[in-house]
Order: structure tokens, then C-alpha cells, then sequence
């Protein structure tokens, strides 16, 4: 019997994991070869993905390329949650504003926490406060 192997297809942005049957289908896996050959798209032919990973170019944890909810992708790699300084869209880890410690999103007007010596106003992170307000650099809030 031969032994189910995945094959892994690489097109312009899209990696995808195939059925392990279709390795027991020669005709399935000599079809796909075509079809992605006439696309001039590579074909990888490699054991299954790791297991945290959903769709993958490789069997390592750093081969992902979409990972299962409710884990995200980050730098190919399928993580609980982003690191600080990323946000979850579209179960990736983007990167926030660089004015932010962490954010909700990617615009600078999107910030949750700031760096030292940022205060948080709004969801922007300013380095100095509204008059009559200081700067509680411990904390990074604007106080009276």
C-alpha cells in the first residue's frame, strides 16, 4: 500500500495542502500535476503540514501560510496571539502604527497603549498633554 504523503501546491499567493487520499489516486495526483504544470505553478511534494499550521509550504511550524481559528499568522508562523505591536486582521498579524505600543488597528489613530513617555489621548499617543494636563510617565496618561 502506498503511503499518503500531501502535496503541497504553491500559485501566485495561495499555498494549499491537498486530501491525502488523492496520493492513493494516481490519476487524482497526475491531474492536479497537469493542471498546476500548464500554470507554471511549483509543486512541493512533502509529508503533511505541521500541525499547527491549516495551509502550509513545508513541514515546519515555520512553513505556515493560514493557520486554524482561532490562532493568526506571524512571520509563517501560527501564534495564540500577536506579539505587542501587531493586531489581528483577517487571522494575520499586521503591524501597527509606529506611534503605537499596541492597537485595534493600523492607523496611528488606533492606539490602545503607548511607549514611555507617550501619554494615550483618543487613541493617538502624544508625547506631550493638553494644557493643564501632565504627563504621568509611569503610566503614559495625561493628569490634572
Amino acid at each position: 500500500m502506498v503511503k499518503p504523503r500531501s502535496l503541497i501546491t504553491q500559485l501566485p499567493g495561495v499555498a494549499r495542502k491537498q486530501s491525502s487520499t488523492a496520493a492513493l489516486f494516481p490519476q487524482n495526483c497526475l491531474k492536479e500535476w497537469r493542471d498546476f504544470q500548464n500554470t507554471r505553478a511549483p509543486l512541493i511534494n512533502t509529508d503533511e503540514c505541521h500541525p499547527s499550521c491549516w495551509q502550509c509550504t513545508g513541514p515546519s511550524a515555520d512553513n505556515c501560510t493560514s493557520c486554524p481559528s482561532p490562532s493568526s499568522l506571524h512571520e509563517g508562523q501560527c501564534v495564540p496571539s500577536c506579539p505587542r505591536g501587531f493586531f489581528v486582521q483577517d487571522n494575520q498579524c499586521q503591524a501597527c502604527h509606529p506611534s503605537c505600543q499596541t492597537c485595534s488597528g493600523p492607523s496611528q489613530a488606533d492606539c490602545t497603549s503607548c511607549p514611555p513617555l507617550a501619554s494615550l489621548q483618543s487613541g493617538y499617543c502624544r508625547t506631550s498633554c493638553q494644557d493643564g494636563l501632565f504627563l504621568n510617565a509611569a503610566t503614559g496618561e495625561c493628569l490634572r
